[in-house]
């Protein structure tokens, strides 16, 4: 297997924001308590036409809130936040909000996929 310096840099960063990709979608598995800083993750590449930005910002009140764009809007994208309890939003070069849940069993924070079920 072939990588280059781009590849290298992009599987570093989705080892430290806990991002995986699972069957045509992306999952963010990082534990709400654990959010003390900032984090911003920029063009992570996600299929084959799509650019993903996440920002996890923590307000004052020490609650973190997920910004999620893609970078074009030539398809379908679209994301939700801990158990996917609420409509899945769809993605756009404009960020969708997200707060991050706590649950009582942990449980990814974000997913990010092409099909909306």
């Amino acid at each position: 297997m072939r990588s280059g310096v781009n590849d290298i840099l992009q599987s570093m960063l989705l080892s430290i924001g806990g991002i995986r990709f699972r069957n045509y979608h992306i999952e963010m598995n990082l534990d709400p308590k654990e959010l003390h800083r900032d984090m911003f993750f920029r063009l992570i590449h996600f299929g084959k036409q799509y650019l993903l930005n996440i920002s996890i910002t923590v307000g004052h009140d020490n609650r973190a809130i997920i910004d999620v764009s893609i970078d074009n809007d030539s398809g379908p994208a679209y994301a939700c936040d801990a158990g996917c309890l609420d409509t899945p939003k769809k993605l756009s070069t404009k960020s969708v909000r997200f707060p991050v849940k706590m649950t009582s069993s942990s449980t990814i924070i974000l997913y990010v996929t092409e099909n909306k079920s």
